[in-house]
């Protein structure tokens, strides 16, 4: 793969990158002999199947190990040398109890009941959902750690 250039020139592509939740059925003038990748971040459970999408697509490109194509959403590096961490320092420095970074909260797992009754519960809760207006408290994750114990979805 490590000859593979993206662009957009489908008639001449040896694949061509469906982005799933954005795919309308249309696959456009795609040839029999090209391969149809579709590309996923979430769960499958949070899309509504597409048996023209089914039917075509050759390879899956998804955070899971056991896509053709996986795109893990990070990875594990192993450091050349330990970080020297103060956390004594840093637990001083908490001023608040827990923020709780959230998104996609419209899907069937009820994750919006959940940020609701956690927020009820005095848990600071910021929300990014989709189609959502911009947010109006913008905030680097280093000041949320500074302020916050941050845990992650």
């Amino acid at each position: 793969m490590n000859r593979c250039r993206i662009q957009s020139e489908i008639s001449t592509a040896d694949a061509v990158l469906y982005h799933g939740p954005d795919f309308t059925g249309n696959f456009g003038r795609i040839r029999d002999d090209q391969i149809a990748v579709i590309w996923y971040l979430e769960s499958p459970i949070n899309y509504s199947p597409n048996k023209e999408l089914i039917s075509r697509v050759n390879w899956t490109m998804t955070y899971r190990q056991d896509a053709d194509i996986p795109l893990p959403y990070g990875i594990f590096k192993k450091l050349e040398r330990p970080l020297e961490i103060n956390y004594d320092e840093i637990w001083v420095a908490k001023r608040k109890s827990t923020v709780w970074l959230v998104s996609n909260c419209v899907q069937p797992t009820g994750r919006m009941e959940l940020a609701n009754a956690m927020k009820a519960a005095g848990l600071e809760v910021r929300r990014s959902f989709a189609h959502q207006a911009p947010r109006t408290h913008p905030v680097g994750e280093e000041a949320l750690v500074s302020v916050y114990y941050v845990p992650r979805e």
